[in-house]
């Protein structure tokens, strides 16, 4: 039994700029599988990181011979996977496709129902459903009702089977296995070379009603919702000098939601990177409160090599932050740009236009409270119902999600209109919004200049650089570039 873990060709979100990213997941999966099932082959192709077109893509897997393909995504990538899935599957028509991710997560019978080049869904946490799977398709005659966590065709209708409980002790998986892939590729904010991200945590303890991240394991267990599961310090310091030492890699981008979750694993993974001297950079998503909580860890985590971090702003006031389920306050974004500043961390705040009840004033306003808050960097997010949201349970199937194509859900477009603006007047609004930020000088001299690591003005001149495309994808509809 041998399987290839694909990413096809795909473009990427238009903030990044240059971007070859490697996909966290399929290293974890295959590596799992390397441990408990050495009978198993496991192999990678990365398209966009070996710049491959479709074509490519097929000769590549002729020479390889799967017997299973393993393809996960977002929702706002799934019609990449699903044109691969159609093509392998015209070529080769004996390959065993499987779909997994958030998007596969979120609408398994729908996928399953609506994309024939698809054979199999993975729903929920994957190390234990995929190991299971591949060991009952190599069975003389497999029986799929077997494997929990899984949806497939019985009898040509889509079914799901039993869902699966959640790993508990993440420190219990092996180290990602990165020597599958083409690491030398990967390059992140056009200028970040030998970066590659990484995800050290599952679920997120927030409850915010546009966010997928808090409920996308199978919601069939309510004891899989709202958790959030960490690798401790050690182990994360364990995967950066994997990275560093065997690698060459110098930038390490943490994807987690909330990644300053717990003090203690901050602290700790500083103090083995200090302790073992690994010398490379990252970068994390963090949240407002834990920030203001954390500031004595900041020298720390500067000294260790944090250079940027993300923060969640969204909204112009605290009562509308507390309505979306994001539970934090103005003035403790503020205390945490400023701190974080003092000590050298460079930081982007995220916005979010295209609530119910924005109207020009509000999202002016809001733009507004931006400028004081004055974090470094700025992506305006405009409002998505993605597949798996308690926002998608309740417009799925309402007039007003006008755009129902998702490769336009990547937060560069307006999916919906407010009970006062039309998807263009957001459109429009979103594009005034970025140029705003991006137009101050003294902003853009602190970016460039501000900060001691050359590698902060390197991703900085990306984001102006992408400032144009960003607009172009506003106004004139361009899905992700």
């Amino acid at each position: 039994m041998k399987i290839l873990f694909l990413s096809p060709p795909m473009g990427m979100w238009v903030y990044f700029g240059k971007m070859k990213s490697i996909y966290p997941g399929y290293a974890q999966l295959a590596a799992y599988l390397l441990e408990k099932a050495p009978e198993i082959e496991v192999e990678v192709l990365d398209c966009p990181a070996l710049e491959l077109s479709h074509q490519q893509m097929l000769d590549e897997i002729d020479k390889r011979k799967p017997d299973v393909i393993a393809m996960g995504c977002g929702t706002v990538w799934v019609h990449c996977v699903y044109e691969a899935a159609g093509k392998i599957k015209a070529r080769f028509p004996h390959i065993i496709i499987i779909g997994g991710g958030m998007h596969f997560n979120a609408l398994p019978l729908e996928s399953l129902a609506e994309h024939k080049e698809i054979d199999i869904v993975v729903v929920g946490e994957g190390e234990n459903t995929l190991l299971e799977l591949l060991q009952e398709l190599s069975r003389p005659r497999p029986n799929l009702s077997r494997v929990d966590g899984i949806g497939y065709r019985k009898q040509g209708k889509p079914v799901l089977t039993k869902p699966r409980c959640l790993i508990k002790d993440l420190d219990s998986l092996p180290l990602p296995a990165y020597h599958l892939f083409p690491m030398d590729k990967y390059v992140s904010y056009t200028y970040w070379e030998r970066a590659v991200r990484v995800v050290t945590s599952r679920g997120c303890s927030g409850r915010c009603y546009f966010c997928f991240q808090w409920n996308q394991y199978d919601r069939r267990k309510k004891e899989n919702i709202g958790v959030w599961r960490g690798l401790s310090g050690k182990r994360i310091a364990d995967q950066a000098e994997l990275l560093v030492k065997k690698f060459g890699v110098r930038m390490f981008e943490i994807q987690d939601d909330e990644f300053n979750n717990q003090a203690r694993r901050i602290e700790e993974f500083c103090d083995e990177i200090l302790k073992r001297k690994l010398d490379f950079r990252w970068m994390f998503l963090g949240r407002a409160d834990s920030f203001v909580e954390q500031m004595n860890l900041f020298p720390k985590m500067r000294q260790a090599g944090c250079i940027l971090t993300l923060v969640g702003i969204e909204a112009e006031t605290d009562e509308k932050l507390k309505e979306m389920g994001k539970n934090i306050t103005l003035a403790q974004v503020k205390k945490a740009i400023d701190e974080l500043r003092k000590n050298d961390i460079c930081t982007c705040g995220t916005v979010m236009a295209g609530f119910p009840d924005d109207d020009e004033a509000t999202i002016k306003k809001r733009a507004q409270i931006l400028d004081e808050l004055d974090p470094d960097l700025m992506t305006i997010n405009l409002l998505v119902p993605y597949p798996g949201t308690e926002l998608w349970e309740q417009v799925k199937d309402s007039p007003l999600r006008e755009v129902k194509d998702f490769r336009y859900y990547d937060m560069a477009h307006a999916i919906m209109p407010t009970k006062y603006l039309s998807r263009q007047d957001l459109n429009r609004l979103a594009s005034w919004m970025n140029r705003e930020f991006y137009s101050k000088p003294e902003r853009i001299q602190r970016m460039l200049y501000g900060y001691s690591d050359p590698l902060v003005g390197a991703c900085c001149r990306n984001y102006l650089e992408v400032v144009p495309k960003v607009e172009e994808c506003f106004l004139k509809g361009l899905p992700f570039i």
